[in-house]
């Protein structure tokens, strides 16, 4: 402040433009005064753009966490219902198998009951080779149900006359 005071007011003679350079230095105050004034408005109006903004990013967070949660539990029912499709699939998977073994069993029950009519009616008429081919056919599917045969008395006595009928051959 001294070097200012020092380099404008350097003579007696200086002094009497000091009424002028008040009045110049005046009017800075005033400008950098209405700059201070401007930027401290414009400073606020940020802040509340900025309080306003903040304002609007919690709201969306609040939705888009709600939407989230919202998102979590249809996953968490989707993968319930999942597990619930995939175990009905595999029980619909054992009683297809067990079907398929049912009815596997029963075309070769058949396939047996039938050999051994058509055996035992080869054997009145005396038709042996038909007879031999007979014997070979039925025991192919006695093999299948060779675990069958002491613990299933339908199939053991369809073993008892498939024998009979090959004893008396």
């Amino acid at each position: 402040m001294i070097d200012y005071l020092n380099a404008n007011f350097d003579s007696l003679e200086s002094l009497d433009n000091i009424d002028k350079t008040l009045g110049g230095l005046d009017r800075s105050l005033l400008s950098i005064d209405e700059k201070l004034r401007e930027s401290i408005r414009e400073q606020a109006y940020a802040a509340e753009n900025a309080r306003a903004q903040l304002a609007t990013i919690n709201e969306n967070s609040g939705r888009i966490i709600e939407t989230i949660q919202g998102v979590k539990e249809s996953a968490a029912k989707s993968e319930g219902m999942v597990q619930s499709g995939c175990a009905e699939i595999r029980r619909l998977d054992i009683a297809k198998r067990n079907i398929t073994f049912s009815i596997t069993s029963l075309k070769r029950l058949i396939m047996l009951i039938q050999g051994i009519t058509y055996f035992s009616e080869a054997c009145m008429q005396k038709r042996y080779k038909d007879a031999a081919q007979l014997i070979e056919a039925t025991d192919d599917v006695f093999e299948y149900f060779a675990d069958y045969v002491e613990n299933t008395p339908e199939i053991k006595e369809l073993k008892s006359e498939r024998d009979r009928l090959c004893m008396n051959l």
